[in-house]
């Protein structure tokens, strides 16, 4: 009895084989060929934005990259210099990247060191572990926008007499800001924040602080028109700090700025064991040890001699009162 042979595939299936792969083949050249024409198209239109003064920018040592699945572009250093507003920046490399499988989607890792100044003599220098930007467009422009970092450090240097120098260090912070409809809806934590002299004297216990916020009518600034701080209005959802040990405080409540930069508005604020903040505050600023003590005792009264205070904090053109007395002023935007 002879053993069955394996039967060679019929011509009708070779052929049908032979056509699915020569289609395979045909769609890897045709993408292949689009990814490099989009790349080359993307580097000539990045490196005359980057020739012009438009945008002040300037990246050296540029590469385009990222075949098969993505766009990258990567830059040894990354400028910054705006002459209009008076700022300008230098950082570490930069990767940018954008997945041809998620149109509208661009992440980027940038890298320290890191300087931003502010004429006329505002200085942040800065160091970090992972600094991560991530950006999300739409056919009206960007949605959304959102920085993270890891293990951040570095100094706030400012005009000589204005503003002491001040070292900060960060565990980790994020910020985020989305276009809901014409405004603009802000989240920003930070983890760990510790403020401290050149010398090394803690100003502050390292504490966590929150921030959400809405700024009306400001959704030009997701299509790369200025924020106009100045005139804007909007409404503080959550600004909370958190210092350990029963150190809470927190403040909702709308706002408004006007064309001098200058802060109005109504807060409710609650604060969480009185003493200890009097304490804090104290130990941190030791000249406004009179100032402190009032303060907390006028929380007191108006809490019902509680521990826990919930108050109106009324800000008249930048000034604070706490039930008609001025209790400080709140810098000009």
């Amino acid at each position: 009895m002879t053993e069955p042979h394996s039967t060679p595939p019929t011509g009708r299936s070779g052929r049908l084989l032979r056509r699915i792969v020569l289609t395979l083949i045909l769609i890897a050249l045709v993408y292949s060929g689009l990814w490099y024409v989009a790349a080359h198209q993307m580097e000539t239109r990045l490196s005359a934005l980057l020739a012009s003064d438009r945008f002040g920018v300037g990246c050296q040592d540029m590469a385009v990259g990222g075949y098969p699945v993505r766009l990258t572009v990567g830059c040894s250093k990354l400028t910054v210099d705006n002459r209009a507003r008076g700022t300008s920046g230098t950082f570490g490399a930069i990767e940018a990247r954008a997945p041809v499988y998620s149109p509208g989607r661009i992440d980027a890792d940038l890298s320290g060191p890191g300087e931003f100044r502010v004429a006329p003599d505002l200085v942040v220098s800065a160091q970090w572990t992972t600094a991560l930007l991530s950006l999300r467009t739409g056919f009206s422009g960007m949605q959304s926008a959102s920085l993270s970092s890891q293990d951040l450090t570095g100094s706030l240097t400012g005009a000589a007499g204005l503003m002491p120098p001040l070292h900060f260090a960060l565990k980790a912070g994020q910020g985020t800001v989305t276009r809901n409809g014409e405004d603009l809806k802000t989240d920003a934590t930070v983890q760990a924040l510790a403020l401290s002299t050149p010398e090394g004297t803690a100003l502050l216990p390292p504490f966590d602080a929150r921030l959400n916020a809405d700024l009306t009518a400001q959704a030009p600034v997701l299509q790369g028109h200025p924020l106009p701080l100045r005139g804007s209005q909007g409404r503080l959802d959550t600004l909370s700090v958190d210092f350990g040990n029963g150190l809470i405080g927190s403040a909702s409540g709308p706002f408004a700025i006007d064309d001098e930069g200058l802060v109005s508005g109504e807060f409710d604020l609650v604060i969480d064991n009185i003493d200890g903040w009097r304490d804090a505050v104290i130990a941190a600023v030791p000249e406004s040890r009179s100032m402190a003590r009032n303060v907390a005792t006028m929380l007191r009264a108006l809490s019902g001699n509680s521990e826990r205070a919930k108050v109106k904090l009324n800000v008249r053109k930048g000034t604070a009162f706490l039930a008609f007395i001025p209790i400080g002023v709140l810098p000009r935007f």
